[in-house]
């Protein structure tokens, strides 16, 4: 297989996906479609979610478009023929699960090989549920980390949850994480049980649905609300020890 040229003449297209069930307008403006129809050659994370974004999309005839798979299964390979077709000067589109891709998602080696390649790379707007947390969770938008998904394992959780706990107070700086939706109330309850407090903690729950739950309170008053039903909901865990 040739190697990538350096003036191919595509450009990588990062691609954000639906993270709720509210429509397109909701989400995207009406320009990521029109770049969507254009392109023939997509990388998704997964199949299912692209087609019903290209389906959403009005694209013209999904049969006819040429979708490799990209995921966590994919990761320590070659990628190098994902973005072959730049080769010939089609563009391409990478596609998330759910969200914009590389953030909490798999891309970031795919997007650092298009710069390698000197490719140009074209974010397109689209709904984040990390950015929509930090914004709506009132912490601390200047200074804050994203930390993705805790250990599984319960001491190493708690751990890494006081860890957190003491950077942000010693940083300023908010700390965001999250868990696999089965696990949130788990969590929520660990949370209540190892936190100061004092400690502010926020959850940002079914974003772009028709019943978020965005909330904010320190650990103390949290624990004279009735537990909120977070099970099996994407959740985005936020916190800030004052």
């Amino acid at each position: 297989m040739s190697a990538i040229s350096n003036n191919a003449g595509g450009c990588l297209y990062l691609i954000p996906n639906f993270i709720g069930t509210l429509p397109w307008e909701y989400q995207f403006p009406e320009h990521n479609k029109r770049i969507i129809r254009s392109l023939r050659y997509f990388i998704a994370e997964d199949l299912k979610a692209c087609r019903n974004l290209l389906k959403q999309a009005e694209y013209p005839d999904i049969s006819q478009a040429k979708i490799e798979e990209y995921n966590e299964h994919f990761f320590d390979k070659d990628i190098s023929y994902l973005l072959q077709p730049l080769n010939d000067g089609h563009s391409v589109g990478l596609i998330s699960e759910s969200g914009v891709p590389v953030l909490a998602d798999p891309g970031d080696d795919i997007v650092k090989l298009a710069h390698q390649k000197n490719i140009p790379v074209v974010p397109l707007i689209g709904a984040s549920a990390v950015l929509l947390s930090v914004m709506s969770a009132g912490l601390n938008g200047n200074n804050f980390a994203f930390n993705g998904y805790l250990p599984v394992e319960k001491s190493e959780k708690i751990r890494k949850m006081k860890e957190l706990e003491q950077l942000s107070f010693h940083k300023k700086q908010a700390q965001f994480f999250i868990e696999t939706p089965y696990r949130n109330q788990k969590l929520f309850s660990i949370l209540l049980q190892i936190l100061q407090s004092t400690t502010l903690l926020s959850l940002a729950c079914n974003l772009l649905n028709d019943n978020p739950f965005i909330l904010t309170k320190t650990v103390a008053d949290w624990k004279k609300l009735p537990i909120p039903d977070i099970h099996k909901k994407p959740c985005i865990f936020g916190i800030l020890k004052m």
